[in-house]
């Protein structure tokens, strides 16, 4: 086997909430048994009893996310600088053996905030981000104005973007999201710290790519999927089609409702979310 490496994997929650933790804790379970030694490092709790059951150390804060604070100021506190977090990933990190270490980021926004930033480059381990979303270059996190349901091609905190309430609940959090993102980037240099990116995509890949640091390396792995390899279906395609995922705007789901309603077969909806009321009245022949 190659060299045993220690991976601090550095996520917003300790428990499947969506497919950063899900991707994040399956990696983590895979490196585990391949014979390395990763450490899932989440601010908000409970502890996913997935860690526990396949022995992934696990030092989680017990704090909530953003949403789930105790009152609007103390997350809006906690996002922009999570001192908890700050302190915690520093000990990590500074325990960890030299030379064969790695700091793996899925995430920040949502809890850790762009407090990690000094931590991970008082370290000095190489770093590594997943790109499950687009806060460390866009505001809102989705390069979508969530307002006109439409793509957004604004350059990150130019004029036009500032200008424009693109947020999906308002102009002040848009604002409050500007300035975290200018702090994450201008000021404690969060995006600068890594040296490789992974995306799940080349188009994900063309989408960042005027606004990594200069040399980064960009690296296009597929998120993994806990299933047995069946091999090529012996009959055609068939069927109904199916969407797994968070039903809301920016996913697409009332494209892939008309596409479906054009292709003759009914869309069936795996999931919740925002839009799924707009798409029970408009596609009733949806299942959801």
């Amino acid at each position: 086997m190659a060299e045993r490496l220690t991976i601090a994997i550095c996520l917003d929650h300790a428990t499947v909430n969506g497919g950063q933790a899900k991707v994040a804790f399956d990696s983590a379970i895979g490196l585990k048994r391949a014979g390395h030694r990763p450490i899932v490092f989440a601010a908000a709790g409970p502890v996913d009893p997935l860690l526990r059951d396949n022995g992934i150390e696990t030092v989680c804060l017990g704090q909530t996310d953003l949403l789930g604070a105790s009152s609007r100021l103390k997350g809006a506190a906690q996002g922009v600088w999570n001192f908890e977090a700050a302190r915690a990933l520093r000990e990590l990190l500074a325990s960890l053996p030299r030379g064969s270490s790695v700091v793996h980021v899925h995430g920040w926004a949502k809890a850790l905030s762009p407090s990690i930033a000094p931590a991970i480059r008082a370290s000095g381990l190489p770093a590594i981000f997943t790109l499950h979303d687009y806060f460390l270059f866009c505001p809102t996190g989705g390069f979508y104005d969530y307002r006109a349901h439409e793509l957004c091609l604004r350059r990150p905190l130019g004029a036009s973007c500032l200008a424009t309430n693109c947020d999906a609940v308002s102009m002040p959090r848009k604002i409050w999201r500007s300035a975290r993102l200018a702090l994450a980037n201008d000021i404690v240099g969060l995006r600068g710290l890594f040296s490789d990116f992974i995306c799940i995509s080349g188009v994900q890949g063309e989408i960042v790519a005027p606004y990594l640091p200069a040399g980064a390396r960009v690296h296009l792995i597929s998120n993994p999927i806990a299933t047995r390899d069946l091999g090529r279906k012996a009959e055609p395609a068939s069927g109904d089609m199916i969407f797994v995922g968070r039903i809301s705007p920016e996913k697409g789901p009332l494209l892939f409702a008309e596409a479906a309603r054009i292709a003759g077969l009914t869309p069936i909806f795996v999931g919740d979310g925002p839009a799924a009321s707009e798409l029970r009245e408009k596609y009733p022949e949806a299942q959801v």
